[in-house]
């Protein structure tokens, strides 16, 4: 005790660290509280202090420093020292007990206010690291508001990492920049966003394009305050671009054309696209759970199947022609492609097949195989088959030590009969003809059509050249024959040549060069007979002892006639009716023969083919042909001529040489100028030859060529594609008659549709009349040639008609119409009406001798008869039209029936009194024509 009152008597300080705060003792204060706390002590219930809780911490302290006022006070108090030390010796017990439990309620509090901040750092540690490793893109972005409070632009605020790898685009290009100045392309919508998201205060998500970068994302946008906007974006750019390959593939699959169709691994059916319903007629219901075999059409057997599914097996995919069945029947061809989809394991999983019908190029196909090898009309043989045959003839002919007789037959007459009873009869005696020689040979011989009246004929595995004598002379008989034909009964004879091989021991083209010179020699002898080739040298001793014959005659009058110049060139003119110019002229020979007047080429080139004379007159006409060249030159007129050219003068050793001192001789007149034209069945002896010389024409002298009577021959596409021609001339034989045959004007139209295809010019030959040019430029043709636009005439002349050709005003008219494909159509039936009433009046009129040239007087087989068939399975024509039109029909058939009936012996008022009727119904006729279509006049 006396240590106690001893010891100094100083205020108790209680001082905490920076974690809490200072607490201190005044007297002032222990005065105020010391009754409390007496009263407290006194009563025995503050004989310990409690420990306090964290929150509750200032309290403690504030205890804590009034019993340190209270003991240092304590002496003063006036109960006395005694006192005092009794209440200190009570209360220190209790004193510490309280301190300790405030220390330890501070170390307590400490520790847990470090662990506070450590794991307020980390957190931020990990913030920060997920901030700039995140996937996400981060953008915080400041509204930029109008007076109104509007937002009308942002800021970019902060960005992290992950945004600038998104866009490719540096921070600092964005930070403080506005989306107006870097974005402005996509401002607009975002500003729209930012609007939603403020008025609904909810988060929003959608898709987004960003603007110049090609890219999408997946954003989510909430508000972070009254102004801020935080931006969340995720890269979906792959996933947008599967998207739209996926809706690419769908396309692909609904609208291709091609017929596609996926099975299961058992071939069952799981889907079909509109187009093989389309091309099966069965719709996706019927197919789906379906076998493909449900197509199949018969014509293929188990083996065909199983090599397509061990293909399918061993490589993936198998792709061939198949023939298959329609819904309704039909069989039809498809170019079938199946290809296996494989899983995770390499195993089928899925097939796919694809697929187009092909019907109608296979049929294409095999016509044009058919008309490749075989003649159209006659259905015989052509020059390509009968080539492969006779080579094979002549193998066989070598083997067996057997005769082979190569037979070359020409139809005396046929012309006329052309030209009497109409090209329609014409074919149908070719028909019978080859019919006859058929029946009359035997089973190993071989006929051939060459072209136009010209057959072919081998005799194999002779023993004589009595046996080929003998066959000649009962297919000459069978010939001889009248013929029987739309009422007509006609009498042909036919001159024919023959060579024998080996006896004639050449090669298959001379071989058959020689038996056409022979049948030349037969047509010389007075027709309607059979020459048979002699070797060189027994035609010469036979020479000496007989003199000349009427062939060496002949070659010697035109030797004569060289030499005393009476040979001449005339030029036919050549126009363009759309423009109206002269842009050319044929050059054609003419013999001006001393006794028999101006002769034509048909009366002395065949005799002189294949002789030394036939180069020599070649070259003439070449020379010639520069002369007037160059003499129109003069005068101010540039044409180009053609001039006709035998493939034995092209095929000359020193052609080319010759042709080009030609050029060089006339140095003022262009290569251009000269034009080759040159036969198409001429060129199939040697395409390959005659080929090569026109190519090098072309290229190396600048020379064009033109293939002259195309549509004569028999491999016209093998023609264009491989002879370097510049123009493509339509046979007059098919022009003349086109507007009344059918066929020809088909063909007519295909000559000049092939001559387009191949970017070849097209100019028709036998332009006889002016309706003849007006179909020719309805139909695609503008170059003309023929009698309707000036005869052949000397070079003079010529000059001076260029001079004042003006084109037709019918061709100038239609050359200024534009016309629908139907108006076409329609124009062309107008002009194909009246012609054949004009034909028809020509008939009836008909005064001489010979039978009347008739028009088409079978309804089916006119052009109005054909047009109509086509038409009335609907083309948008008036109905009711087109039945008005097919009453007339039928009327104009009975009554032109009548009128035949009556000729030519018959009542000639009653004649005139059908003439009128069928003359009203062709004009009610083409009336109903101009109504269908606004048609106008010609």
């Amino acid at each position: 005790m006396v240590e106690a009152e001893a010891r100094p008597r100083q205020p108790v300080n209680v001082v905490f660290s920076n974690d809490c705060a200072s607490l201190s003792g005044s007297n002032s204060e222990w005065f105020s509280q010391s009754e409390w706390l007496l009263q407290r002590l006194g009563s025995g219930k503050a004989t310990a202090i409690e420990p306090q809780p964290l929150a509750a911490f200032s309290d403690s302290a504030l205890a804590v420093n009034l019993f340190a006022h209270g003991l240092s006070n304590a002496d003063k108090s006036p109960v006395g020292n005694d006192r005092s030390l009794a209440a200190w010796n009570g209360f220190l017990p209790h004193a510490m007990a309280a301190v300790l439990s405030v220390l330890i309620v501070l170390v307590y509090g400490i520790v847990r206010l470090r662990r506070e901040i450590g794991r307020h750092q980390r957190c931020e540690t990990d913030l920060t690291l997920l901030y700039n490793t995140m996937s996400l893109g981060f953008v915080l972005h400041e509204a930029i508001r109008d007076g109104e409070g509007r937002i009308i632009d942002y800021r970019y605020l902060e960005l992290n990492p992950a945004f600038e790898r998104m866009t490719g685009i540096r921070r600092n290009d964005w930070l403080g920049k506005t989306a107006s100045s870097v974005a402005s392309g996509s401002q607009r919508s975002w500003l729209d966003h930012f609007a939603e998201v403020e008025h609904s205060q909810t988060a929003k998500r959608f898709e987004t394009c960003a603007h110049g970068l090609d890219l999408w994302f997946m954003t989510d946008c909430y508000q972070a305050d009254s102004d801020r906007f935080v931006v969340l974006l995720q890269d979906v750019s792959s996933n947008k671009k599967a998207e739209e390959n996926l809706r690419l593939l769908a396309r692909v699959f609904s609208d291709a054309h091609e017929g596609i169709i996926i099975t299961d691994v058992d071939a069952k059916i799981i889907d079909v696209n509109a187009a093989f319903a389309q091309i099966t007629g069965y719709d996706r219901n019927e197919a789906i759970g379906r076998n493909p075999s449900m197509l199949k059409s018969g014509r293929h057997d188990a083996e065909f199947y199983a090599q397509m599914w061990h293909a399918l097996n061993e490589q993936g995919h198998w792709q061939g022609e198949i023939w298959n069945r329609k819904k309704s029947g039909e069989l039809y061809a498809e170019l079938l492609t199946i290809s296996a989809l494989r899983d995770s394991s390499d195993k089928a999983a899925h097939y796919v097949g694809l697929f187009s019908d092909i019907t109608e190029s296979k049929e294409q196909q095999q016509a044009l195989e058919i008309l490749a090898h075989y003649d159209a009309l006659t259905q015989l043989p052509n020059r390509t088959l009968f080539a492969d045959r006779f080579r094979q003839a002549i193998s066989h002919c070598k083997r067996t030590e057997s005769l082979l007789a190569l037979c070359y037959l020409d139809l005396d007459g046929f012309k006329q009969v052309n030209d009497t009873y109409g090209h329609q009869v014409g074919d149908d005696l070719l028909v019978e003809v080859a019919e006859r020689i058929k029946a009359n040979l035997r089973e190993c011989d071989t006929v051939c059509r060459l072209g136009g009246d010209e057959f072919a004929l081998l005799f194999e595995n002779l023993q004589s050249p009595q046996q080929c004598e003998d066959a000649l002379k009962r297919i000459h008989t069978a010939l001889a024959e009248p013929f029987l034909l739309d009422d007509h009964r006609i009498r042909i004879a036919a001159s024919s040549g023959v060579t024998l091989y080996p006896l004639d021991n050449e090669d298959p083209d001379i071989l058959l060069r020689h038996a056409d010179q022979t049948m030349y020699q037969a047509k010389l002898a007075g027709r309607n007979c059979y020459r048979i080739y002699q070797p060189l040298l027994e035609h010469q001793r036979l020479s000496q002892h007989a003199g000349f014959g009427r062939l060496q005659q002949a070659l010697a009058d035109i030797r004569d006639a060289m030499a005393q110049s009476q040979f001449c060139l005339y030029y036919q003119p050549k126009i363009n009716s759309r423009t109206g110019k002269v842009v050319g002229a044929e050059a054609l020979i003419r013999w001006q023969h001393p006794e028999r007047g101006l002769l034509g080429p048909s009366e002395f080139m065949p005799i002189i083919e294949s002789t030394p004379l036939e180069i020599d007159i070649s070259i003439w006409v070449i020379r010639q042909t520069f002369q007037q060249l160059q003499a129109w030159m003069e005068k101010g007129l540039v044409l180009q001529v053609g001039v006709n050219v035998s493939p034995r003068f092209l095929q000359w050793q020193n052609f080319l040489v010759t042709l080009d001192s030609m050029l060089s001789e006339y140095p003022a007149v262009s290569s251009k100028q000269l034009e080759l034209e040159v036969l198409e069945s001429s060129v199939l002896d040697d395409l390959i030859a005659v080929g090569e010389i026109l190519k090098q024409c072309h290229y190396q002298l600048g020379v064009p060529s033109a293939l002259d009577d195309f549509g004569t021959g028999y491999s016209s596409l093998t023609h264009l594609r491989h002879l370097t021609i510049n123009t493509v001339k339509i046979d007059q034989g098919f022009v003349r008659n086109m507007i009344d045959d059918p066929d020809d004007q088909a063909i007519v139209e295909s000559v000049i549709g092939l001559a387009k295809a191949f970017k070849r010019n097209v100019i028709a030959e036998g332009v006889e009349q002016i309706d003849h040019g007006v179909v020719l430029s309805v139909l695609g043709c503008e170059l003309l040639q023929g009698n309707a636009v000036a005869r052949a005439m000397p070079g003079d002349d010529l000059f001076e008609w260029a001079m004042r050709f003006k084109n037709p005003p019918a061709w100038q008219r239609v050359s200024e119409l534009t016309l629908s494909q139907q108006q076409k159509q329609l124009l062309l039936l107008g002009i194909q009406q009246r012609y054949w009433l004009k034909l028809l009046q020509e008939a009836v009129k008909h005064t001489t001798d010979a039978p009347p040239r008739w028009p088409v007087m079978n309804p089916k087989r006119s052009h109005l008869g054909q047009w109509l068939l086509r038409v009335q399975a609907g083309d948008g024509f008036d109905p009711a039209l087109l039945q008005r039109i097919s009453q007339y029909q039928d009327q104009q058939t009975l009554l032109i029936e009548r009128l035949r009936q009556q000729h030519p012996s018959g009542n000639q008022a009653m004649m005139d009194e059908l003439m009128a009727q069928i003359s009203a119904i062709s004009l009610s006729i083409e009336q109903a024509l101009k109504q269908m279509g606004a048609i106008p006049e010609k």
